[in-house]
């Protein structure tokens, strides 16, 4: 049987507890308009230099599955 946990059972590593305290009160626009977001943005299209893509972040597995199970196919 396979068991698949969630990302969220568990508690994360020191050196991520350090930098979330760090950022704890910072204020940011909503989840993908932050300045972290649009740094992994840039890292990741600076990895995919032959392919334009429109790079956008889902805050969860749930809706991740669903948006893949609907519109999958179409890559």
């Amino acid at each position: 049987m396979l068991f698949f946990r969630n990302d969220y059972g568990q508690g994360c590593i020191p050196e991520i507890l350090d930098l979330l305290s760090k950022t704890n009160y910072d204020s940011h626009p909503g989840y993908g308009l932050d300045k972290y977001c649009e740094q992994a943005r840039t890292l990741i299209q600076a990895n995919m230099p032959d392919t334009e893509v429109d790079i956008q972040f889902i805050s969860g597995g749930t809706l991740t599955n669903s948006l893949y199970r609907q519109f999958g196919d179409m890559a």
